[in-house]
């Protein structure tokens, strides 16, 4: 690609960073955004995992019969988290450099979970340890997709600026000026 004399080559690392940099911080500001991340994708969405660290802290069923719970209810945790994010990404109007960030890490999630489930002779503190690390990722990657997302972000006040306040019957400040002056 040419570009203009004097321009910096165009670096697509660069803003696929900058994006993602961006996705990051801007929810931070919305209340609502929070709100809804940690109470729809960390409680209710994860109540299979907290229902069965819960009877395993409360010694309803064994540690040993609880791992295996556990190990199920993490592996359908998390890939159903990123694989939605990944199809609400790949519809979307983002940069195609991080719609393909987004295909590339639903695919390793996706491979994980697969690696949960059937290989059995993974034990299951490390099924688990892999679990967390792909939900943490499924996670952030939900943030990041729906960082821009409007129905998650707190409601603007209005502009004040251009109508000269929240009151638009008053009288202009400039008119008591003006009146004097015509004096």
């Amino acid at each position: 690609m040419a570009n203009v004399e004097g321009e910096a080559p165009y670096d697509g690392w660069q803003r696929l960073k900058a994006d993602l940099v961006k996705r990051w911080n801007a929810p931070r500001k919305n209340p609502t955004f929070v709100v809804f991340f940690v109470t729809t994708l960390i409680l209710y969405s994860g109540a299979g995992f907290w229902l069965e660290v819960f009877k395993l802290a409360f010694g309803i069923v064994s540690p040993e019969q609880s791992s295996a719970s556990i190990r199920s209810a993490i592996a359908t945790y998390f890939p159903a988290i990123a694989g939605g994010a990944a199809m609400q990404l790949a519809i979307s109007e983002a940069l195609r450099s991080v719609r393909a960030l987004g295909q590339l890490t639903a695919w390793v999630l996706g491979s994980i979970a697969l690696v949960l489930v059937f290989a059995a002779n993974l034990a299951d503190g490390v099924a688990i340890a892999l679990g967390l690390l792909g939900s943490a990722v499924a996670l952030v990657f939900w943030w990041l997709v729906n960082a821009h997302e409007k129905s998650f972000h707190d409601d603007q006040p209005p502009p004040v600026a251009a109508t000269g306040g929240e009151d638009t019957g008053r009288d202009l400040l400039g008119e008591a000026a003006l009146a004097e002056f015509q004096q």
